[in-house]
């Protein structure tokens, strides 16, 4: 920033070094503008900071801050562009009259947003209404998504469980089978007999 404000008012000393009144003007132009924009870069990195507390992600915050960056240049760009689109014509009093009226009411709209801090601005408040209402996410959504999740999970876990069972009988079912019925080779007494099958007396 220094180096570009010091390149710039070179320039502007000797370019208008016979014109006092249009190089103290172009000063206090530069100057202002240096203003503004130390302050927007403020004005973003305290909307940054506020929207991650509030939870947002990284890219969620910036891309909120940069909408409003926008908004921002946008009005300057409204105010400009008589400047920038100016018709062709050998008037020299005319484009110059034409590019100081649209320099000093871009000025002005800078003055406003600084004044009203940026965030206070009207611009910035409505673009910030406007994103915030088209990505609310209403709470009976919230709650819907919720249950289905919840719903999937037990899903899950039931199916986990049906697996789990079913290798559980298959194991049991492989060792019974083995033995044809017997229990480590010795034969299952029944009832009313003793271990060598004899009827109890």
């Amino acid at each position: 920033m220094v180096n570009v404000t010091t390149f710039l008012e070179t320039s502007i000393n000797r370019i208008f070094r016979t014109h006092l009144t249009a190089r103290q003007l172009a000063l206090e132009c530069l100057l202002h503008a240096k203003r503004f924009i130390q302050e927007l870069i403020t004005f973003m990195t305290n909307e940054f900071s506020v929207w991650k507390h509030r939870g947002y992600s990284k890219l969620d915050a910036w891309r909120i801050t940069c909408i409003c960056v926008r908004r921002v240049f946008e009005s300057l760009y409204a105010v400009r562009v008589t400047a920038r689109d100016l018709p062709e014509t050998t008037d020299k009093h005319f484009v110059a009259a034409s590019i100081i009226w649209s320099t000093m009411s871009a000025h002005e709209v800078m003055e406003d947003y600084m004044k009203l801090q940026f965030l206070e601005h009207p611009t910035i408040s409505a673009v910030i209404s406007r994103h915030l209402a088209a990505h609310h996410v209403k709470s009976d959504d919230q709650t819907g998504t919720k249950l289905k999740k919840c719903e999937e999970q037990l899903r899950n876990m039931q199916s986990k469980i049906d697996k789990l069972e079913a290798s559980v009988n298959r194991l049991g079912n492989g060792g019974n089978g083995g033995n044809n019925g017997q229990n480590g080779g010795r034969k299952i007494p029944k009832k009313g007999q003793d271990a060598q099958g004899n009827e109890a007396s």
